[in-house]
């Protein structure tokens, strides 16, 4: 759901999407939740995160066991591939193909209501 989410309300590209960790998240001073990414031609650029997107977000950190609070220096990716036998901390980064499967999925389930 958070994938559809930002992706839609965002406009992020999908390498864009893969590329987030936690710390791509930041407040800023009027205590507005913005993503930061690298963009095409390596340009920088932030974009601001609605609110509704913004409690998704911080609910899929907490169902994921982490803290919703913001840390610019965390590194770990946002979306991971989920593999029951391996520890949290060897995170690995959510793939194109997979991100292009789950995507995928969700127009077929959507496509069915």
């Amino acid at each position: 759901m958070l994938i559809g989410y930002l992706l839609y309300t965002t406009g992020l590209r999908a390498r864009e999407l893969l590329s987030l960790n936690w710390g791509s998240f930041r407040n800023n001073p009027k205590g507005f939740l913005f993503v930061d990414v690298i963009g095409k031609g390596s340009k920088p650029r932030s974009i601001p995160i609605r609110e509704a997107t913004k409690d998704i977000l911080f609910s899929y950190r907490k169902s994921m066991g982490e803290t919703v609070e913001i840390n610019m220096q965390d590194t770990s990716p946002l979306f991971f591939l989920y593999n029951k036998n391996e520890p949290k901390v060897n995170k690995k980064r959510l793939t194109y193909p997979s991100l292009y499967k789950i995507v995928k999925k969700a127009v077929q389930l959507a496509g069915k209501t």
